[in-house]
């Protein structure tokens, strides 16, 4: 996990927010909660963090939008 954090190919903002997509795809409330504090600490704008989202569901379908839905209204 150190190695991937430290490389530096990635920003910590673009990491994050394939960690948000990926939380959003797999269903993870916590994982969700935690990405998206944690993109925007890394400077991800609003709009950042729903592209990422609907990537998410571009990529695991249908399902995925319910998880987008309630955290794109809090923010």
């Amino acid at each position: 996990m150190r190695e991937v954090a430290e490389t530096k190919a990635l920003t910590t903002r673009e990491k994050e927010l394939i960690a948000l997509a990926l939380g959003i795809a797999a269903g993870c409330e916590w994982c969700i909660y935690l990405h998206t504090q944690k993109a925007m600490e890394a400077g991800a704008k609003k709009e950042e963090l729903i592209e990422a989202g609907l990537v998410a569901v571009l990529m695991a379908g249908g399902p995925a939008l319910m998880h987008l839905i309630p955290h794109n209204e809090s923010n």
